[in-house]
């Protein structure tokens, strides 16, 4: 299992944006990103997509093309040509994210943000909003809340359920959830956090770290690193 991310401003430029779009194999993938009314939306949905055909060459070394995407009922996307590979995506702000390997996994990357006592009364339970509260400086608040919502995040897309779980049902401060294991990796006003259960950790399945992914321009031609 391992986890790669890559800032998406490097589709900024049009005739690299349109490249990358025109190799994206899955149709409704393309006409997610044609239906983002917002230029940033549409470079964090091709960031996503490009990780996703990158981690299956380089797991496979097969092109991307022949594997059938499907998603489940809550909207987690799976291979239905290769059952033993699994992959969870997230974007937010500059970033695009994804965790893959033999075994499920959930992850999530949230921007910084500014106003977020809305979200944490709402959607974190008592002993969460404790830890956010005992916090002593702006900063410090800031990083307990983006590590409580990306560990319930990624929690909840390890099981695919997504948000049709409620947020307050379990918590993930000031320990993990018994059945989960987190990976946490801090990104400029980012934080990307990794989920893997327990069982399989403890079956072996190793954490292998965080990559980030670069692409190049390079001659008019693009190249995978």
């Amino acid at each position: 299992m391992k986890c790669c991310y890559m800032d998406v401003r490097a589709f900024s430029d049009p005739a690299l944006f349109e490249r990358i779009f025109r190799e994206i194999p899955w149709q409704k993938r393309r006409d997610r990103i044609l239906r983002c009314k917002f230029e940033k939306d549409r470079l964090l949905c091709l960031g996503a997509d490009y990780l996703l055909m990158r981690f299956l060459r380089e797991e496979t070394h097969l092109e991307p093309e022949i594997f059938i995407l499907e998603e489940g009922p809550h909207g987690k996307p799976f291979l239905t040509t290769h059952p033993g590979l699994h992959f969870n995506l997230s974007h937010s702000g500059n970033y695009a994210a994804l965790a893959g390997g033999t075994v499920p996994c959930g992850i999530d990357v949230e921007k910084t943000r500014v106003n977020y006592d809305k979200i944490a009364q709402r959607f974190f339970t008592e002993t969460e909003r404790k830890a956010l509260a005992f916090q002593d400086t702006d900063a410090a608040r800031n990083e307990a809340f983006l590590r409580i919502w990306t560990r319930k995040e990624s929690y909840l897309k390890l099981s695919g359920v997504g948000l049709s779980r409620d947020l307050l049902s379990f918590n993930v401060l000031p320990d993990a959830p018994e059945d989960a294991v987190f990976y946490e990796h801090a990104l400029p006003d980012h934080l990307l956090t990794v989920c893997i259960s327990k069982e399989d950790v403890m079956k072996g399945s190793a954490f292998k770290g965080f990559e980030e992914c670069f692409l190049y321009k390079r001659a008019g031609t693009c190249y995978y690193c």
